[in-house]
């Protein structure tokens, strides 16, 4: 194998499609198209993945790196090991956002996609049950604490891979924040250009106008919620995240 390999393994509304964009656009990488409907090569069984099959979805060419974007791969942990199975160590990248608004753009999303029937107190504060679902998918659409619950999963997952080829990014530094990108083509192993992050504007992101405000308390539950998990995922990560931290006055967006 004489490419590098790269896996963008989650999380569902954190900015991964703005990651594909930025890193597809990158003369020395080469990310599987197409973006949405995602691959989910190793979402197969073990005995239908082969590193032969693998290779033929990317055009040969000079990139340096081979990469794929499957969001729900992070929610498997068997997933790492058939990842590993055929990809010789791979860079492993993992987006995370503020808990609360992953949380409520996950709910939005399950919406827009004719999903979710309940209201956000429905689902946040009574707890109602979950409509059924038509067809089969991938992950669970419903799952927006526990997807957002980052310590309860993510170290078992990450800890399969080579933490030297893994890397843990944060949206909200993404969006603003353009050395979090250097230091990402850097440790990648490419130049750093500057004129891709003209690209850094919103992907795939859902209008609020589309949907009802939220109730205030349901903001204040879920930041409640998410308080002592955050404080152990920050633990876990060796960095604090101001930016997930309740702000007088904000909004989610």
């Amino acid at each position: 194998m004489s490419k590098n390999h790269l896996i963008i393994a989650g999380i569902q509304r954190s900015g991964t499609s703005l990651l594909w964009k930025i890193l597809h656009a990158h003369p020395e990488v080469q990310m599987l198209e197409p973006i949405r409907p995602e691959s989910k090569y190793f979402l197969r069984g073990r005995d239908s993945i082969s590193y032969e099959e693998y290779s033929t979805f990317f055009k040969v060419g000079q990139e340096k790196i081979w990469g794929e974007k499957s969001t729900s791969y992070a929610d498997y942990l068997q997933v790492a090991n058939k990842i590993l199975s055929i990809l010789e160590d791979p860079f492993l990248l993992v987006s995370t956002r503020n808990p609360v608004e992953r949380t409520i753009s996950n709910y939005y999303f399950s919406c827009k996609n004719n999903l979710e029937t309940r209201t956000l107190e429905e689902v946040f504060v009574e707890e109602k049950r979950p409509p059924e679902l038509k067809d089969k998918i991938s992950t669970d659409p419903f799952a927006y604490l526990e997807r957002s619950s980052y310590i309860n999963y993510l170290p078992q997952f990450l800890s399969t891979f080579n933490p030297l080829r893994t890397k843990i990014l944060v949206f909200e530094r993404l969006i603003s924040d353009n050395p979090s990108w250097k230091e990402l083509m850097n440790w990648l192993g490419i130049y750093f250009n500057k004129d891709l992050l003209s690209y850094k504007e919103p992907v795939n992101e859902l209008s609020r106008t589309e949907f009802p405000p939220i109730p205030p308390h349901v903001i204040s539950f879920l930041y409640e919620y998410f308080k002592p998990l955050n404080e152990s995922w920050f633990e876990y990560i060796g960095f604090d995240i101001p930016e997930w931290r309740p702000v007088s006055g904000d909004k989610l967006i």
